[in-house]
């Protein structure tokens, strides 16, 4: 370990975090060939490019910036699937998917909508799955595990959402009709 640290010129946390990769994911193809790549039972397809400066040399990936497509602001809150708040099924969206951490309900974006709310969350990604009561027009809740958690947000006001990939409004319920 420490030939590789002197080798590399990196720190040892940067050598754990790579020896834990290479243990979880063992060896994989880096090819520029994607015909050759994919033909490797190991090629991760991902969305990355190689960067090597001042690594000596050693590939790192890198993740390339979303785009932001269109900044608006709004009003955010945030909701728990409880029956109070939500109907009698509270673990199931609008959309016909199952509540998790990401997930916001709107009235004013289609359902697969990527957005960001850096002000709050930072470089965080949500998706919209959800839809609110009608009278709640411009605004946004994000899903929340704990209710304590979801009480302390409280309601934001004026905050700048930034949208990065505009969804297709397809729901969950119809890719389990075409499946079925």
């Amino acid at each position: 370990m420490n030939y590789l640290k002197r080798k590399l010129n990196v720190t040892s946390v940067t050598v754990n975090v790579l020896a834990i990769f290479a243990l979880i994911f063992g060896s994989f193809s880096l090819s520029t060939n994607v015909a050759e790549a994919a033909q490797s039972p190991t090629w991760i397809p991902l969305n990355f490019r190689l960067a090597s400066a001042e690594t000596r040399g050693v590939p790192i990936f890198v993740i390339p910036e979303p785009v932001v497509l269109k900044t608006i602001k709004m009003d955010v809150t945030a909701y728990t699937s409880s029956v109070e708040e939500c109907d009698s099924d509270p673990f199931i969206t609008a959309d016909g998917s199952t509540t998790r951490d990401g997930i916001v309900a709107t009235n004013v974006l289609p359902f697969g909508t990527k957005i960001r709310i850096p002000d709050y969350f930072g470089d965080k990604v949500f998706e919209v799955h959800d839809r609110m009561n009608k009278r709640y027009s411009y605004r946004v809740d994000v899903w929340m595990q704990e209710k304590g958690e979801m009480r302390r947000f409280g309601i934001k006001r004026n905050a700048s959402i930034e949208i990065l990939e505009m969804g297709d409004n397809s729901t969950q319920w119809n890719k389990k009709k075409i499946a079925s």
